[in-house]
């Protein structure tokens, strides 16, 4: 890309803490710099959100954020435009944040679409996603500017086809963009693994399963409980464990694994960092992700990096994701899903070289190059 293309990449407001979207936007910034690119970071001003958590906790959290983005927010970029050169390139990194391409100009706006999981529970109400009336409007609004800008970039060829059919066709130019890897996971050696995971909640004394994800229903988090439930039904290996890393436990979650006779087993690992991330990874006798809607499924390359033994839930996006180097199984069908775990443990022969392969097509490099030639192209 030419050094006099200036690129302003549109973060993710940090109050929201959605941490993958903030590890996207900063990884995605760093490889750019890294090629060459002239990139200028921008994000929503944290106000109402930090004053209401001094007043209110959490209570009113999402309204407050509302607030930022769409009140300082939108005078923040107009002055942001006002000041900026003509050639200027715009790349509103989740479509979540689709709105301000309202004040941008369309002819030099790109939009990262993560995935239609959202938009499709608006218009159909399949997905048992929860909508309420305000969500309605503003997946309304997204698909609105999805069909408006210049460059639409799916992050897999699943979420461009969800988006071709949830989002009238115009003359946006849609294209596939794989994910690069955010951070450079790579296999660890059992003392260098144990020694990163020593102040975590992960104990490596004996086998375990992992996951990472969130309470959100479609996370699937019930699911890979009732699987490890019958896994350990069905195996004599009763020193396996569960590994359940990310957002804290709901209180709902929390119950139904108390009620479980194996709740001993079952392990709240909370948020960890990505060194302690890549040695859960690198120790797991598999990682499992039941995962029953995703755009694209980042753990399942993250673990593959590290040469994990990956179980995934059998939809679109994560195949097309873990190529030949995953097993894969209904996850809303603990039997099959706890029978294709066993599988994966009793025989992953090969299957090493496979995720290491797969993984190499995620090349973070690759990944700004593709995003630059975009850019190149509304020039």
């Amino acid at each position: 890309m030419p050094s006099t293309i200036r690129t302003v990449l549109l973060l993710n407001h940090a109050a929201d803490d959605q941490q993958s979207m903030l590890r996207f936007g900063e990884s995605l910034a760093n490889a750019l710099i890294t090629a060459g690119n002239q990139v200028e970071r921008w994000a929503c001003p944290v106000v109402f959100s930090r004053l209401g958590k001094q007043r209110f906790g959490s209570k009113y959290k999402k309204w407050l954020s509302y607030l930022d983005k769409y009140a300082l927010g939108v005078a923040s970029l107009a002055l942001l435009r006002l000041r900026s050169k003509a050639n200027t390139i715009w790349h509103i990194i989740d479509h979540g944040n689709a709105p301000y391409a309202a004040i941008l100009p369309r002819e030099r706006t790109v939009i990262t679409c993560h995935d239609c999981i959202a938009i499709d529970e608006a218009l159909t109400g399949r997905t048992g996603e929860k909508v309420g009336r305000f969500g309605l409007l503003l997946q309304n609004a997204i698909r609105h500017h999805l069909s408006r800008v210049a460059i639409v970039a799916a992050v897999s060829k699943a979420t461009l086809d969800d988006l071709n059919r949830l989002v009238t066709a115009t003359a946006t130019r849609r294209v596939v963009v794989l994910n690069g890897l955010l951070f450079p996971f790579s296999p660890l050696s059992r003392p260098h693994a144990e020694a990163a995971l020593a102040g975590t909640r992960i104990r490596t004394d004996a086998p375990f399963l992992f996951t990472i994800g969130s309470n959100l229903k479609r996370k699937n988090r019930s699911g890979a409980i009732a699987s490890f439930e019958w896994l350990k039904q069905h195996r004599l290996d009763q020193t396996l464990r569960l590994i359940i890393a990310g957002e804290p436990w709901s209180d709902e979650l929390r119950a139904r694994i108390m009620q479980s006779p194996y709740a001993n087993d079952i392990v709240e690992a909370g948020s960890i960092s990505n060194n302690e991330l890549q040695a859960a990874y690198s120790l797991a006798a598999a990682v499992i992700f039941p995962s029953l809607a995703e755009g694209f499924g980042l753990p399942v390359i993250e673990a593959q990096a590290c040469g994990a033994t990956v179980v995934i839930n059998d939809i679109a996006p994560l195949r097309e994701v873990g190529s030949d180097g995953v097993f894969w199984a209904d996850a809303q069908d603990p039997a099959k899903f706890g029978a294709c775990i066993a599988a994966a443990l009793d025989d992953n022969s090969g299957l090493e070289a496979k995720a290491l392969a797969n993984a190499k097509r995620f090349d973070t490099a690759e990944w700004a190059a593709q995003y630059s030639r975009l850019y190149a192209s509304l020039v």
